[in-house]
């Protein structure tokens, strides 16, 4: 889960999961908990819905990117689903080492390091490709709020899952695609709107201290966002795979579709039980869901759109994980 300060790193956002059902229009409560950030990051600074059994999928249907309940019902993708093996650095690239980066030339492109530490972005239309990034701390990827135009593609991200309570793979807003981010305790964080996501693998959430986690956040104040086939895998009994609330602020179109989400408290959150203001134009279809500890969906004090969705029984990760290769 989330935790922002008053310039997005202070707050620490917690909530409590009823123990019982799939999907709820309903109140519960809510009990706030501190959350500290570290007050620096060492690094190195250069410029520049109907139910469905549990897949079985053959390997024709891997192929082809298709995921089929018992039923005979399909849920299909125009390519696999992300995993290990198309997601991350590309076969053949070499990489370079490097320590942690400070990017202020707009247009820069950052390729093929080996990067220890944080990369944070301050300048518009920068591109992250082909690297691999290892960091402790509270991101991977910062993208300053205000920064348009970032696009972060086909890395590993590794928070390593020690010394980084409350970290985000990547923090910030712009187009993420093919990324492959494990061990942090949030996968992707928005911290802005006009975003899209696609592609990305999140799996093995892993952080120290009290986390609360979630595979791909959007958390108030935020428009025009699409999460689109993206593999998010919670094996945890909280909190998502994908969380969308209101607490910084509203929440207006954002599309959730055509993603492998598994886990968590409720796999998928559309809560407008905060102050921030109303959340409207959220859709959650065509995407295939494995139940979290509490149910499939908590969606509360909004109309989103929930339609076109298969369910299946939960399942440790590391099934699913083997199913999607």
């Amino acid at each position: 889960m989330l935790r922002w300060t008053a310039a997005w790193l202070l707050q620490s956002v917690c909530r409590s999961e009823p123990a019982i059902v799939t999907i709820v229009l309903m109140l519960a409560s809510t009990v706030p908990c501190g959350g500290s950030v570290p007050s620096s990051a060492a690094m190195a600074g250069v410029s520049g819905l109907r139910f469905a059994a549990q897949p079985d999928r053959s390997s024709a249907e891997e192929n082809a990117g298709t995921v089929a309940g018992a039923s005979g019902d399909t849920l299909r993708s125009s390519r696999p689903f992300p995993n290990s093996t198309n997601t991350g650095v590309p076969s053949g690239v070499t990489l370079t080492p490097s320590g942690g980066l400070t990017v202020t030339k707009a247009g820069a492109v950052i390729e093929g390091l080996n990067i220890t530490g944080p990369v944070i972005i301050e300048a518009p239309n920068v591109t992250l490709k082909n690297c691999k990034i290892t960091f402790t701390g509270y991101w991977g990827v910062y993208i300053k709020p205000g920064v348009t135009g970032t696009i972060v593609q086909d890395n590993e991200i590794n928070g390593t899952g020690t010394n980084n309570e409350g970290s985000h793979g990547i923090l910030g807003t712009g187009t993420f695609l093919r990324n492959n981010i494990y061990n942090v305790e949030n996968g992707i964080t928005l911290n802005g709107g006009d975003t899209t996501i696609r592609d990305n693998y999140i799996h093995d959430l892993k952080a120290s201290g009290a986390p609360h986690y979630d595979g791909i956040e959007v958390d108030g104040g935020i428009s025009n966002v699409t999460i689109e086939h993206n593999t998010v895998l919670n094996d945890h009994t909280q909190t998502s795979a994908v969380m969308i609330d209101n607490y910084f602020g509203p929440v207006s179109n954002v599309k959730v579709d055509n993603n492998y989400l598994v886990g968590g408290g409720y796999t998928v959150y559309v809560d407008g039980q905060f102050n921030g203001g109303s959340i409207s134009g959220v859709s959650v279809t065509n995407n295939y869901l494995e139940k979290g500890y509490y149910g499939y969906y908590l969606v509360r004090n909004n109309d989103a759109t929930v339609s076109g969705n298969a369910q299946a029984p939960a399942r440790r990760a590391p099934a699913v994980e083997k199913s999607l290769r």
